[in-house]
């Protein structure tokens, strides 16, 4: 039995996140696991600023490093006026862990995802944790 999680965790506020995690234990058998895909702060507060074309869009990423989030906007190229803006909390390893207390889910290990090289803009599918972009928290529901 297993929960995955890509792409999105983060979204709410830390209360949110913590109900969310008490949800997947619930989800989950004794001695289950949850793939959850966490990004990092350090990837995001580096990437800020950080502009880009897309197409005919524009996107623009940011960091409010008080909220711990990331931001990343979208606007089309002719119209700027037009943004929206989405957001995720960003969580160290040890920050998922003490977000993780009280919900009955125990961080076992994390796996480092990829990053870009900045000079090439390319993505490079491994890195260092202190480099990646996101890494794979797998939890456990103890027996």
């Amino acid at each position: 039995d297993i929960v995955a999680y890509w792409d999105g965790f983060g979204v709410d506020d830390d209360a949110g996140q913590r109900a969310l995690l008490r949800r997947i234990h619930d989800w989950l058998l004794p001695g289950s696991q949850a793939l959850i895909e966490v990004y990092t702060p350090w990837h995001w507060a580096d990437a800020a600023g950080t502009e880009m074309a897309i197409g005919h869009a524009r996107r623009q990423y940011g960091f409010d490093a008080f909220g711990c989030r990331m931001t990343d906007r979208w606007w089309p190229a002719a119209d700027p006026s037009n943004a929206v803006e989405q957001s995720l909390r960003c969580y160290s390893p040890a920050d998922l862990a003490l977000l993780m207390e009280g919900t009955g889910l125990t961080l076992t290990t994390v796996e480092p995802g990829g990053t870009i090289d900045r000079a090439t803009h390319a993505y490079v599918p491994q890195a260092p944790l202190a480099r990646a972009m996101s890494y794979l928290a797998i939890c456990a529901r103890p027996r």
